[in-house]
């Protein structure tokens, strides 16, 4: 998932998981940054810029460092595999978890790629080496989405028990737990890092002030499931 800041930055590329068992990574590169070209019919574009091969099974998540030279992803195997974002050159492979994994976040300074996992855990890996920082521990049930604040200070999770975890980093601990009404299957920061959004099950959108757990707002946004949320860079549009 891009954050808020990379979105304007790297809008000329594209990548996507294929929902397929098949373990394979499809980028495409779009046609402009501009944001007026938005509304044009785009040139016909049926073959992906890069092909990526590797994961044993399902794709689930992928995430791009900030500068856009990394690219990590992961799936149904319990790997991280780290990839060159320009030429597609697996660089390295994580045994993560367990079980399958879910979501993924980087860090702002793209030193740290954070996982969320089936077997209920996240864990925080060194972008550049693949060694374990920590692991995370409290929720009861598959962890679906995970974030990372902008400062890299907080991590929030959710997960299929209908809870989010605040994480404070620096020490490991949970800070909040915010319960939603259904089972949480997405989460963003807002750019400065005082609210947090999130997606769930039941189609609903939640917003939440991060500092006190107070919920804003509750949007019934979705006849279904609400897989992907994301601020904009200015923070006040939510997608």
């Amino acid at each position: 998932m891009l954050t808020p800041q990379q979105f304007g930055k790297y809008a000329t590329i594209i990548a996507a998981t294929t929902v397929t068992n098949l373990g394979g990574l499809w980028l495409w590169r779009s046609l402009s940054t501009s944001t007026t070209n938005f509304t044009q019919e785009p040139e016909k574009t049926t073959l992906p810029s890069l092909t990526l091969s590797g994961h044993k099974g399902w794709v689930y998540a992928v995430a791009i460092s900030p500068d856009g030279k990394t690219m990590a992803s992961s799936g149904y195997d319990g790997t991280i595999k780290i990839w060159n974002f320009s030429n597609g050159q697996l660089l390295n492979t994580i045994d993560a978890h367990k079980d399958a994994i879910e979501s993924l976040a980087i860090s702002s300074d793209g030193q740290v790629v954070a996982s969320g996992s089936w077997d209920n855990r996240v864990k925080l890996w060194r972008l550049g080496s693949g060694n374990l920082i920590q692991t995370l521990e409290g929720h009861t049930d598959d962890v679906k989405a995970i974030a990372i604040s902008v400062d890299g200070q907080t991590l929030a999770s959710g997960s299929y028990d209908g809870t989010i975890k605040i994480w404070n980093l620096k020490t490991g601990s949970v800070e909040r737990n915010f319960k939603h009404s259904s089972s949480i299957t997405s989460l963003a920061f807002s750019p400065d890092g005082e609210m947090l959004a999130s997606g769930s099950k039941n189609g609903q959108i939640q917003t939440w002030q991060v500092n006190t757990g107070k919920p804003l707002h509750s949007l019934a946004a979705h006849k279904n499931t609400v897989w992907a949320i994301a601020f904009s860079p200015d923070g006040k549009t939510l997608a």
